[in-house]
């Protein structure tokens, strides 16, 4: 997998070696394996979080999970927090559309 992910790198000209890449990580496993191929590629890589606060205490352990990865990677970790449903009440809008 990783031999093919370099791959795909380099036939579309997506990043350089030397360039540092961002990834937002949901916790998800697809995130999750996607900076996990970034780490092991040897790039250097910082990591972004973004708690909606949809899911109460899932959420925040979500958040935490991700932090924990970027300090075992010893990745920059940035987090964001929204109040997802309020914003969505005080402009009128739904949850996906504030999301």
């Amino acid at each position: 997998m990783l031999k093919n992910f370099l791959e795909y790198i380099e036939a579309n000209s997506l990043c350089r070696a030397t360039d540092r890449i961002l990834v937002t990580v949901s916790g998800g496993i697809d995130s999750v394996v996607l900076l996990d191929l970034f780490h092991a590629s040897g790039f250097e890589t910082g990591v972004a979080h973004c708690n909606f606060h949809l899911r109460g205490e899932e959420s925040d352990g979500d958040a935490a999970f991700v932090k924990s990865l970027a300090t075992s990677y010893a990745s920059e970790y940035h987090e964001k927090d929204f109040q997802t449903e309020q914003y969505a009440r005080e402009e009128g809008i739904t949850i996906q559309m504030t999301a």
